[in-house]
C-alpha cells in the first residue's frame, strides 16, 4: 500500500484566509468541520492544486476509509455479546415451543399422566363413571386404562403436588417411627 506522500497534503497559496506563505496541510487537519465547510473550502482551492485527478482520488480515498470505519463499527455492534444472547434466547424458546406442542399431540406430557391417574383413583374410589348407579347396575369392577376425555393440564397442580408430597411424607413418619 504504498501511496504518495503528496496525495495526502492540500495545496493552500499565500494569502489565503491569512495564510503567510504558500504551505501544503495535511487533509485530516480539515476533519473537524462540518461536509458544507469542508466542501467550500476544496471548491475554493481547487485552482491552486497541483494534480486534481489526485485530489479526486484523495476524495475517494477518504470516503473509503471512512466506510469502512462505519463498517467496522456495525460488524462489531452486531456480534456484541448481548446481540448473542438474544439470539440465543430465542432458540431456545422456540425449541420449548415446539417440544410443548409434540407433548401436547402426545396426551399431554407430564399433566397429562397425572389427569390419568387421577381418573383411574377416582373409578377405584368410586365417583368415576357409573358410580352413581351403585353395585347392582351391573359394573363388573375392571379398571378402565383408556385416555378417556383429553384435558389440558391444570394449572396449579404444583402446589397440589408438593402438598400431597408433604402429607404423604407424614403418614410415612407417623406410621414408622418409634413409640
Amino acid at each position: 500500500m504504498s501511496e504518495d506522500a503528496s496525495e495526502m497534503y492540500v495545496f493552500i497559496p499565500a494569502g489565503y484566509r491569512g495564510a503567510p506563505k504558500d504551505m501544503y496541510v495535511r487533509e485530516d487537519y480539515f476533519d473537524g468541520m462540518s461536509d458544507y465547510e469542508f466542501s467550500q473550502i476544496m471548491d475554493e482551492l481547487e485552482p491552486y492544486q497541483p494534480m486534481l485527478s489526485a485530489r479526486a482520488d484523495r476524495k475517494a480515498k477518504k470516503a473509503q476509509r471512512r466506510a469502512d470505519r462505519k463498517a467496522k463499527r456495525e460488524a462489531k455492534r452486531s456480534t456484541s455479546r448481548a446481540a448473542q444472547r438474544q439470539a440465543a434466547k430465542l432458540e431456545r424458546i422456540k425449541a420449548r415451543q415446539a417440544g410443548k406442542t409434540e407433548r401436547a399431540a402426545m396426551g399431554g406430557g407430564f399433566g397429562g399422566a397425572l389427569d390419568k391417574i387421577g381418573g383411574i383413583a377416582s373409578n377405584i374410589l368410586g365417583g368415576g363413571a357409573g358410580a352413581d348407579q351403585g353395585i347392582d347396575a351391573g359394573i363388573d369392577g375392571s379398571i378402565d386404562f383408556s385416555a378417556g376425555d383429553m384435558q389440558a393440564p391444570k394449572k396449579n397442580w404444583i402446589p397440589w403436588a408438593v402438598g400431597g408430597a408433604v402429607v404423604v411424607g407424614g403418614l410415612i413418619f407417623v406410621l414408622t417411627r418409634k413409640k
